[in-house]
């Protein structure tokens, strides 16, 4: 999980530090680094640059990633204590029949 946060460094610096192209693409030849969607007013907040939208969107699935692995490994940890229950459980079934196999 740390070295996906570290990543995020070098992805945040390309992001606001190298400008994008305007030489091709639909949007040539145009000075517009905000959304086009964005209201006048709107056109300011921080929130609706794509830098910070690029940026929110990979820390949101870097928790997803996080959530789902967290997830992942509680249910095989869940499945590895049902099994050890089960053989202890066999365990005392077998010393209840045969109490001289505890010297």
């Amino acid at each position: 999980m740390l070295s996906l946060l570290v990543s995020l460094v070098p992805y945040g610096v390309v992001l606001t530090q190298i400008e994008s192209s305007r030489g091709c693409g639909p949007f040539s030849n145009q000075d517009q680094t905000k959304p086009l969607y964005a209201m006048k007013f709107l056109q300011q907040a921080f929130l609706f640059q794509p830098t910070f939208v690029a940026f929110f969107v990979v820390v949101a699935l870097m928790i997803c990633y996080y959530a789902r692995s967290l997830a992942i490994s509680r249910k095989r940890y869940g499945k590895t204590l049902s099994r050890q229950l089960k053989m202890a459980v066999k365990e005392l079934k077998l010393l209840k029949k045969d109490p001289n196999l505890i010297k």
